[in-house]
Formats: C-alpha cells, structure tokens, sequence
C-alpha cells in the first residue's frame, strides 16, 4: 500500500487546511445553513478531490454511499449525463436522516458548453435537498453563470510547515529518526511557490527519503 493510500484522511476532521479561510467558507454547511453548491478549486494536489468525497459524511453523519454521485467531468460531459443525473439521482429519495443527496463532479472544468448551461439551472432546481460539489484545477474554464450560483472555495497547496507533523509521523511509523530540521528541509528543497508542496509530493518526498536512509543502512554508511 503507498503512503498515500495508508495516510490519506479518513474523515473531513483529519484534514490539515492550508489557510483558515477554507474552514470559514465551509463551515454554514456544518452547520446546515446553506446548501448552495460549492467549487472547490486550486493547484493540484491541494486536497480538493479527498475534501469533497468527506464533506457529505461532515454534513450528514449517516449518509450512505449511495447517496452520493461522483462523476468525472473531463469524461462523463455530455448535456444527456447532467440531464440523467439531475432528473434521476437528485430527485430520489434517500436514505440518510437529512434525505440529502450529494453529486460530486471532479474535474468539473471537463464539462462542455451545452453540459454547463443545463447545469446551473438544474442546481438551483434540486439545492434544497442535493448538493453539488464541483473540484477544479482551472476555475476559470467554468462559466461565469455557475460560478455567480456557487460558492468558490480556493485550495491553495499547504505550507511545508503544516505537513511536516504528517511527514514526522510517517518517519516514526518507519522507525526512522529524523530531525524536524533535516524534514523541513527535505520538504521545502526546491518548491514553487517557495515553501508550499502538494500532499502527493510530500508523500513522494518522504517515501524516497526512506528508500534513501534504509539503503544507507544496508550498505552500512551513514546516513
């Protein structure tokens, strides 16, 4: 199993937000005060896809997997698949306590033209009881009229300082003893923006280190 797959959140909680603003932005819907569909968007590896698959469990504690729809956008973009969706899935009842139902459209940017223009008038047709998410690497291939009916929430890629407790932790886990400082560095070697690294290349980063520091040891140098 790779590291990302073993240390990947298991509930929105778990999540380490990059700036404050993303808690502030999503927290009406905690607290059920708005079901207005959300765009999740920013650089990837930013944490918008793992986001939106655990913000349905945050809002509704019980609801089922199949009440939940995740679609690709940049495959499943065609007018008749958002028309399936919202005439059949959205209106059905579900099986959760809040009867809420949840469409997740990844790489929502991928929808054609036609597929977008159905879009935002089915959205606000079904809000009351299905919320959509939409996660974007490019928000502005998505038309002004659904971004106007969403609220946009930007996932910039998190400091180096904030993974650093998840790299320690999987240094520890992998009986490794590493230095904060010697991490950090690791962590931070040539990024762009300066200091700021996506979780996939945190995880790549730190499983290479490892690679690194057990061969060193079994050749009997030091590391």
């Amino acid at each position: 199993m790779s590291l990302e797959s073993r240390y990947r959140p298991s509930s929105f909680g778990d999540i380490t937000f990059a700036t404050p603003a993303q808690t502030t932005a999503l927290s009406p819907y905690f607290r059920g005060l708005t079901r207005r569909p959300l765009i999740l968007h920013g650089p990837p590896g930013g944490g918008k896809t793992e986001s939106a698959k655990l913000l349905p469990a945050a809002i509704c504690p019980d609801i089922q997997q199949a009440d939940i729809m995740e679609l690709n956008g940049s495959k499943e973009n065609g007018i008749d698949k958002i028309r399936s969706v919202f005439d059949g899935f959205a209106r059905t009842t579900k099986s959760n306590s809040m009867d809420l139902g949840v469409i997740i459209f990844n790489e929502a940017d991928g929808l054609s033209k036609d597929a977008q223009d159905a879009l935002k008038g089915e959205m606000e047709a079904v809000q009351e009881y299905c919320l959509v998410i939409m996660t974007t690497n490019h928000v502005q291939r998505i038309h002004d009229p659904i971004r106007d009916r969403c609220r946009l929430v930007e996932f910039p890629l998190p400091n180096t300082q904030l993974l650093l407790p998840l790299a320690q932790r999987i240094m520890r886990d992998h009986g490794e003893d590493v230095s904060g400082d010697h991490l950090l560095a690791v962590l931070s070697a040539e990024t762009w923006p300066v200091g700021h690294l996506s979780y996939r290349k945190m995880f790549e980063r730190v499983e290479t280190l490892i690679a690194k520091r057990r061969e060193a040891a079994a050749t009997g140098r030091a590391s």
